[in-house]
């Protein structure tokens, strides 16, 4: 699977900021889930920079926004409805030098307070670039993405609902049979443990507590000698 980044620190922003950054090449997942918090109304977006000396395709193939709304339920289920409805061709060439933002339809969602905002995209890259989470109150100044105007938003460890993680993917198998048996999901039991994965800011190791922005595929095979219900 892609590798995975997962900005949710601090879920609730009330200045302007980077949550989360670090560099990607080739496949990942990008997973930004943020509410506003306070008086300001924020915007969010994904900026993408190339440090590099020759131009990097970024390719969207897959993208799911939802909100701002305080309905956080309705937020997270049209986001993923969205995802998975369809497939992108959303291409772009960042310059050596550049950043843009990935996707300027984020921009113009305007979060105010306790208003959550959820994004998820599905990207490929044929070279590095660094991904920024960035938040923002100035709609203008943000227009035109300049990330050395922004401090990280920095978290004690253990606070730090961010990282980025090896995959995107989890594939389980699993045989039942005439004994009942009950298995837990992304709740850090057997066979479901949370992934690990390191904090792209400062390096320290990080674990993604509830797989968040994971895509299971299970399997489950029943060997049974008459016929029994699973719930």
């Amino acid at each position: 699977g892609r590798v995975l980044l997962f900005s949710d620190n601090p879920e609730y922003v009330s200045e302007p900021g980077i949550m989360y950054r670090d560099t990607v090449e080739g496949k990942a997942r990008l997973y930004l889930y943020h509410a506003t918090r306070g008086q300001r109304v924020m915007r969010y977006s994904i900026v993408v920079r190339n440090h590099g000396e020759r131009p990097v395709n970024v390719t969207i193939t897959r993208k799911g926004i939802g909100g701002p709304s305080s309905a956080y339920p309705t937020v997270g289920q049209s986001a993923l409805e969205r995802f998975w409805n369809r497939l992108y061709d959303e291409r772009r060439v960042v310059g050596p030098g550049e950043q843009a933002h990935l996707d300027p339809d984020l921009v113009y969602l305007a979060a105010p307070d306790g208003s959550l905002v959820h994004a998820i995209y599905d990207i490929e890259t044929d070279g590095p670039l660094e991904i920024a989470f960035v938040a923002d109150d100035d709609f203008f100044r943000f227009l035109e993405p300049n990330l050395d105007l922004y401090e990280d938003m920095v978290r004690p460890v253990g606070e730090r609902m961010r990282g980025t993680f090896p995959t995107s993917e989890r594939y389980i198998s699993l045989r039942v049979g005439d004994r009942p048996v009950s298995f837990s999901f992304a709740g850090n039991q057997p066979p479901d443990l949370y992934l690990w994965g390191t904090d792209g800011v400062d390096g320290s190791p990080r674990q993604n507590y509830g797989n968040y922005g994971v895509t299971y595929h299970i399997d489950v095979l029943m060997e049974v000698t008459e016929p029994r219900r699973i719930r």
